[in-house]
């Protein structure tokens, strides 16, 4: 099944809201995405992989604003 171009915002955010990246943001930081997701969303075009990866680099690039690390990025620690 192809996918539209369209339908590349709203796969994209269903693939966040589920990842584990999304589930350690706290709530302000959830709310700045979704606030500045959409107005930048708004200027990109092409097909449905090139603004797919365009969505992908912006909650990259979000990410790395906020101190993402690729390992242990804020899991909870147990003591031994």
């Amino acid at each position: 099944m192809n996918k539209t171009k369209e339908e590349a915002y709203t796969h994209f955010l269903n693939v966040i809201h589920k990842s584990w990246t999304w589930a350690r943001l706290t709530e302000a930081e959830r709310a700045a995405f979704a606030e500045m997701l959409p107005h930048y969303a708004a200027d990109i075009t092409g097909s449905y992989s090139q603004r797919y990866n365009a969505y992908n680099a912006m909650y990259g690039a979000f990410l790395a604003g906020i101190g993402y690390q690729p390992l242990g990025w804020r899991e909870e620690v147990t003591p031994a």
